[in-house]
């Protein structure tokens, strides 16, 4: 990968969620402010958005945006971020 303006992230997966229902909860690193959720948009790409904490409150966010989407949702801890130039 060519050297550029982006960023580079390690994310951990925490939890993922069926259509309102808890499929996996993982244990992992501690939880701090910068979990996000991850869906598919209606064209299959990842969308981000920033989760709360502690981890309990996020998951129940991750739950019930899976109840409204009637889909998956995908809970991550980002563990390490790089500013590659």
């Amino acid at each position: 990968m060519p050297a550029g303006y982006t960023q580079l992230f390690l994310w951990e997966k925490r939890a993922v969620a069926w259509r309102g229902q808890l499929l996996r909860l993982s244990a992992g690193h501690a939880w701090g402010k910068s979990g996000s959720v991850i869906i598919a948009d209606a064209q299959g790409a990842p969308v981000r958005f920033g989760t709360t904490w502690p981890i309990r409150f996020a998951v129940h966010d991750a739950l019930e945006l899976s109840r409204q989407i009637n889909g998956a949702v995908l809970l991550v801890n980002r563990l390490r971020e790089v500013f590659w130039h």
